[in-house]
């Protein structure tokens, strides 16, 4: 198991080395910039352009919610159980309809899920909803 992760390490500085290269190559002011300032310019500008249209999904959703008078929480903590708790819990449904407390199982609730990557949806819906699936669970995917 050390060799791989060495090896890996390895591959991954040999990445970064050469992401360095073609951002000096393709932008050459950067050329007497050192290793860590283009190391710097290429984190910032591959957060910026990683998808953050779901806190707009989320907001938009929500306030048209609110509007229609429809009652729900939203970013819901459950624990392993589906056991809805105060705080952060093991998983975070985005919108669970009615009037959850702490205590109510998620399997009694209507849940929304706003995803806006299969990636997404894949790492945070499956994961919990296989073990303990709320009565009705609407997706972007039926």
């Amino acid at each position: 198991m050390d060799t791989i992760l060495k090896h890996y390490d390895e591959f991954k500085r040999g990445q970064l080395r050469k992401h360095i290269e073609t951002i000096r190559r393709e932008n050459p002011i950067l050329i007497t910039a050192s290793d860590e300032e283009v190391l710097k310019i290429y984190q910032t500008s591959v957060s910026c352009f990683q998808s953050k249209a779901g806190a707009f999904l989320e907001k938009f959703v929500e306030e048209n919610l609110r509007c229609a008078g429809v009652p729900f929480r939203a970013q819901v903590g459950i624990d392993q159980s589906g056991n809805i708790v105060e705080g952060r819990g093991v998983h975070i449904p985005d919108i669970v309809f009615g009037d959850p407390k702490p205590g109510d199982n998620i399997r009694n609730f209507i849940v929304l899920s706003l995803k806006t990557s299969s990636r997404e949806r894949s790492n945070l819906d499956t994961a919990w909803t296989h073990e303990n699936p709320p009565q009705v669970i609407v997706t972007g995917k039926q």
